[in-house]
């Protein structure tokens, strides 16, 4: 909690007076400025660990994490390119600056940092469900599809790839292949009110009225303010 915490941050500051070079006191003090959304003072005690240790991969990838969390791009694009320079061979941050190539719409960078998050560790579930947003958002459908595949492949329990895949197939009109994905959304997580929506929308389209207004109102139920459910539930009725 919040006392300990700050507990943690004033004994950690005693010990670096003690000793100005107690790396990992400084690599913790930065992770509890971070968690208090203290950003100036977590870099500053990372910058003191790049000093003393400048081949320290987690801190850069600490780093640049806390800059994507801010919204500040650049900064985070710097300091994991410059952890790559460090371990060019780490999966997790190639990962994660592919995620931030995302968010500034570096589509083509994006594609070339999940591929080669999955070089250095093909299971990564992440990376492929990542890879297929990028896909997608070039609208390379058939790529964007192979990949969602590929990450229910790694982890079944990925219910967001399983909606996207759902997503893909409606928009085919492969109807019953949609309902089937977004069934096993569904069956993952229960609460997923989009999975519930769009569910419907194909027992729509397939004329099973009886059933796409019950999911329908199952997705209104979880969230009462969804007012496209509500719509097609008039619509029907």
């Amino acid at each position: 909690d919040k006392g300990d915490i700050d507990n943690a941050i004033s004994a950690w500051e005693k010990a670096i007076i003690v000793n100005p070079e107690f790396v990992e006191a400084y690599y913790n003090l930065g992770n509890a400025y971070e968690e208090k959304g203290l950003l100036v003072k977590a870099m500053s005690a990372w910058e003191k660990v790049i000093e003393i240790t400048p081949f320290d991969i987690d801190v850069y990838f600490n780093m640049g994490v806390a800059y994507t969390r801010k919204g500040m791009f650049t900064e985070a694009i710097d300091i994991f390119r410059k952890g790559i320079d460090v371990d060019p061979e780490d999966p997790e941050i190639h990962y994660f600056l592919g995620i931030v190539c995302m968010n500034t719409g570096e589509l083509d960078n994006a594609i070339k940092e999940f591929k080669y998050t999955l070089l250095l560790s093909p299971d990564h579930a992440g990376a492929c469900y990542s890879l297929g947003n990028a896909y997608f958002d070039k609208n390379m459908l058939d790529a964007a599809l192979t990949s969602y595949r590929e990450a229910v492949n790694i982890n079944g329990n990925h219910v967001d790839a399983y909606n996207n895949i759902g997503s893909i197939l409606y928009d085919r009109g492969m109807f019953d292949d949609a309902i089937d994905a977004w069934k096993r959304a569904i069956e993952i997580n229960p609460n997923f009110v989009d999975a519930y929506y769009n569910l419907g929308n194909a027992y729509d389209e397939k004329g099973m009225f009886y059933e796409s207004v019950s999911v329908w109102r199952k997705a209104l139920a979880l969230n009462p303010d969804m007012l496209d459910a509500r719509y097609n539930l008039g619509v029907v009725y």
